[in-house]
């Protein structure tokens, strides 16, 4: 996880990018919104484990199923408990457009 973060942007310069996208809206009230649409995310995920963002995507949350698994070494046995996983289902616009970019 760390090697993605060192490749990642910080949060300062994210937040200003998207106040640039913006045509230089404050970036408190960009911090602002974006910390909203996250937590409505959120909440909505909670409430009906689904969210559709319009234009963008899907997302859902499911319950995984509990799983028997074997460590090879042992040979024992054990029971990997369920867990809550979330699926994105995209736009086709939006896999349209990043199936036609280029790779360099």
């Amino acid at each position: 996880m760390d090697a993605i973060k060192k490749k990642s942007i910080g949060d300062d310069e994210f937040f200003a990018k998207i106040s640039e996208k913006c045509n230089y809206t404050d970036i408190q009230l960009v911090k602002d919104v974006y910390y909203s649409m996250i937590r409505t995310v959120t909440q909505e995920l909670r409430e009906r484990n689904v969210v559709n963002m319009p234009d963008f995507m899907l997302i859902r949350s499911d319950v995984g199923k509990a799983r028997r698994m074997m460590d090879v070494n042992t040979r024992r046995q054990y029971i990997l408990p369920a867990q809550y996983k979330l699926t994105s289902l995209f736009d086709y616009k939006l896999k349209k457009y990043f199936s036609s970019l280029k790779v360099e």
